[in-house]
């Protein structure tokens, strides 16, 4: 019978942990699913029902809340152009009537450029001067044309018996004051000098 020393049973020791080494496979932590959400079933103990990337998840949400806020901006833009399309609307048929009332055509409320020139130098009486401050402002300056602006609508007030707040209101809320002027009561005055009743019998005596 072989004598076991000390060397052959290291020897024996280190040929059993190569033999265990070799069948035993290496000790791997499995995958982890990064970012992945799990639902499981209450009523089913841990069965898997669904599984959802979170990045697909929340890319999916901030589309939605993307095209939310483009369709409200949109509808929001389209609710300001069709209010800004029926003031302009009702301001033009208030302009149409006041030119008619001052003996001139209604249709040039219509025509840019023309209609500041109807209103400025035929209804307001104004130097042909404010007309050409008020195009050079519309093109240029804005602060000279409201300027200008001011001065022919308090004019325009004036010529319909009206005071300088009217005319300030035909400026600043147009859609309101110029259908009030062109629907209501007011006359128009030329503005022309009356001749009194002394220059009159001074002329008869001549």
């Amino acid at each position: 019978m072989p004598t076991l020393t000390a060397r052959n049973l290291r020897e024996i020791a280190i040929s059993f942990f190569n033999h265990c080494e070799r069948r035993t496979p290496p000790l791997v932590s499995p995958p982890i699913a990064s970012k992945t959400v799990y639902f499981t079933g209450s009523t089913h103990g841990d069965s898997r029902v669904n599984i959802l990337n979170a990045n697909g998840l929340g890319s999916l949400f901030a589309q939605q809340n993307n095209d939310a806020a483009g369709a409200g901006i949109l509808a929001g833009l389209m609710i300001y152009l069709v209010i800004v399309f029926a003031l302009a609307i009702i301001s033009i048929v208030g302009m149409w009537k006041v030119f008619e009332k001052a003996g001139q055509p209604g249709w040039a409320a219509i025509v840019p450029f023309y209609n500041l020139y109807i209103l400025t130098v035929e209804v307001a009486k104004k130097e042909i001067l404010w007309f050409i401050l008020l195009v050079i402002g519309f093109v240029v300056c804005g602060p000279l044309a409201l300027i200008a602006l001011f001065v022919v609508n308090i004019e325009v007030a004036k010529k319909f018996g009206k005071d300088a707040l009217f005319g300030i209101g035909l400026t600043l809320l147009g859609f309101i004051f110029y259908p009030i002027l062109g629907f209501g009561s007011a006359q128009y005055a030329s503005g022309k000098k009356r001749r009194s009743r002394d220059d009159v019998d001074e002329d008869d005596n001549w």
